[in-house]
């Protein structure tokens, strides 16, 4: 979104760094100047998070300007997005079946505590 408004990456990491409601995001954000005033590359403060994925830093290290590094960090989000779809489908896919033989089991259950006392008393008249 930031690199989107043309904002230099320095703007960018002071936005992430001014973010409110994601804690997460402006304790990495500080993290990130901190390093840059050290005098550490954009590269080298991005490879040090342990939570980006390889291919992610990659991209900060193969970056020729800010528009074709929005356009390939677009590109990659929306490979991620579907690569979390696909396997969140494959959960479903496990999970569902047990849930319905749950709750299948649950109604036999049910079933069979309303319907064998009136078996019982059938067999006594």
């Amino acid at each position: 979104m930031y690199l989107k408004a043309s904002l230099p990456m320095k703007k960018v990491i002071e936005q992430l760094e001014k973010h409110d409601r994601l804690i997460v995001l402006a304790h990495y954000g500080k993290e990130i100047r901190i390093q840059l005033e050290a005098g550490q590359s954009l590269e080298a403060a991005v490879g040090q998070l342990y939570f980006i994925d390889d291919r992610t830093k990659t991209l900060f290290s193969q970056t020729l300007n800010d528009h074709t590094f929005e356009k390939e960090l677009s590109i990659y989000a929306i490979f991620l997005g579907d690569k979390i779809k696909s396997k969140m489908g494959r959960i479903l896919q496990l999970i569902q079946p047990v849930v319905f033989t749950l709750v299948a089991m649950f109604i036999i259950f049910v079933y069979m505590t309303l319907m064998l006392p009136m078996y019982q008393l059938i067999q006594t008249v």
